[in-house]
């Protein structure tokens, strides 16, 4: 397989902090802009026209509307979700719905919509800027409040469910960027690149999965990573 570039708009953070300064240093298939309707609109007009992106388009996110989810859906539209911001931390309340008052708020970190529209999710860590820990991001999406259950629950409409996450972080990943084939879920025929960990995120509290721990990574079916069950334990 052929060498595969997907064509990123970002919007929200790390949009608004690349703008404009470092535009012009940016590979070109990054697009940074800032998200009013009228961008989102240019942004839908863009991705609409073949002759412009053949490949699907991820989108990071931070505020989208139900119409534009729904847009973005019709097109076949990869959203990668940063779900370990979710919640209602400072950021959010001191800085971030202040300035964008009660009614677009309800529009950040809309997951369930872009469900419920029908748009493909993937999601990711934003590392190194935050943890690399899947399961911190997996409670947030599920319970709309920090890891460490020390804030309120935060638009719970826009929850999502634990196999959404499961899929968002590995076989969908896959399958956006051509590699569906060889890794993203545990088959026959596909490299055996797995951890084994303390807990089934299907069946325990929500509010526990935060606390799951890796066991042991294997690539390629070879043990290379063993830990305790602790997860501050070390190895």
């Amino acid at each position: 397989m052929g060498p595969l570039c997907i064509p990123v708009i970002m919007c929200g953070g790390a949009g608004t902090r690349v703008w404009p300064e470092s535009r012009e240093t940016l590979p070109k298939q990054f697009i940074p802009l800032v998200g009013d309707q009228s961008t989102f609109q240019r942004i839908i007009a863009m991705i609409s026209d073949p002759s412009v992106f053949e490949k699907p388009v991820v989108i990071t996110n931070r505020a989208y509307r139900f119409l534009v989810a729904e847009q973005l859906a019709e097109l076949g539209v990869a959203a990668n979700m940063q779900t370990l911001w979710a919640f209602a931390d400072s950021y959010i309340t001191d800085l971030t719905e202040p300035f964008l008052g009660e009614e677009r708020s309800k529009w950040l970190y809309p997951n369930a919509a872009l469900r419920d529209a029908g748009a493909f999710l993937v999601s990711g860590s934003d590392w190194p800027v935050s943890t690399s820990d899947p399961f911190d991001a997996i409670e947030v999406a599920v319970t709309r409040m920090s890891p460490d259950g020390d804030t309120p629950v935060w638009h719970p409409e826009q929850a999502l469910a634990v196999s959404d996450m499961l899929r968002a972080l590995t076989i969908d990943g896959a399958i956006l960027t051509g590699e569906d084939d060889e890794r993203g879920s545990i088959e026959p025929g596909k490299r055996a690149d797995l951890v084994v960990i303390s807990a089934n995120p299907m069946t325990i509290a929500p509010s526990e999965i935060s606390e799951i721990a890796v066991i042991e990574t294997m690539l390629d079916g070879e043990p290379v990573y063993t830990r305790g069950v602790d997860k501050d334990e070390t190895p």
